[in-house]
């Protein structure tokens, strides 16, 4: 059984004497309890440079039904300097949000979108943004599985999914298309 599903449970008994009078079916509906997310949330980010910092905007997809395993209640966001390791900070962002800003200075950043549910945590999406975007490559990471985007596109942290060019961002909409974990640019 999944966790946080709907199901109903019918049976119905016999008799061992008399096998062939079956009684009235009987049902019972039920739900299965939460389970903490089992994915990560697909993650991207835009970076702009400003004079002394970039602003960095993230955006998630929510996460599926079967991969949610209850209702998402928020994101934590973690924002690590990697420049200064004992520097961290924590967003916690109500759900059904699925993007944030972030203005950071020009050091390099490890930043995780976690998607939290009444249960637990989802494993973390991870993006590494470099204190130079413009002149390097940023890695981007979701548990296992790397990918590397140019400077200039849309980073992702899983791997799986990509959304079309900036054209495609408008507001609070993105245009996603699905692509391979070795993908490295999407032009749509």
């Amino acid at each position: 059984m999944e966790p946080a599903t709907e199901y109903m449970a019918r049976v119905r008994c016999a008799d061992a004497s008399h096998f062939w009078k079956w009684s009235e079916w009987s049902g019972q509906n039920f739900t299965t309890l939460e389970a903490a997310p089992s994915e990560a949330p697909d993650v991207w980010r835009i970076v702009s440079l400003e004079p002394g910092n970039h602003t960095v905007t993230l955006f998630w997809k929510p996460l599926s039904k079967l991969h949610a395993n209850g209702k998402i209640l928020f994101y934590n966001v973690v924002v690590e300097n990697l420049d200064k390791p004992s520097s961290s900070e924590l967003h916690s962002i109500p759900a059904p949000a699925n993007s944030t800003k972030l203005i950071l200075d020009r050091c390099s950043y490890q930043i995780c979108v976690i998607a939290n549910n009444s249960v637990g945590a989802s494993p973390a999406s991870v993006i590494v943004i470099s204190a130079d975007p413009e002149n390097s490559v940023s890695t981007c990471f979701s548990g296992t599985v790397p990918s590397v985007w140019g400077e200039g596109d849309f980073s992702h942290g899983s791997g799986h999914f990509c959304p079309g060019d900036s054209s495609t961002y408008m507001g609070n909409y993105l245009k996603f298309i699905q692509v391979t974990a070795t993908l490295t640019n999407s032009h749509h």
